[in-house]
């Protein structure tokens, strides 16, 4: 199950299954999507998110 979308100066980031996409929070316009290799961790939803952004940058974990 992937970490639920996250919120960062006016941009939302997704998870997807191998992916990672950005829209603008404000009228949804994507913004960037990336294919990402085993994004994400397993059981995210009982331990820490696999995402985690601040102004200037996206970070994802990359299997497990």
């Amino acid at each position: 199950m992937p970490s639920p979308p996250i919120s960062v100066a006016g941009r939302v980031f997704l998870q997807g299954q191998n992916h990672v996409l950005a829209f603008d929070a404000y009228n949804g316009r994507e913004l960037w999507s990336r294919h990402i290799e085993e994004a994400g961790r397993k059981y995210s939803q009982y331990y820490s998110a696999s995402l985690v952004a601040d102004d200037d940058a996206v970070y994802v974990v990359q299997h497990d």
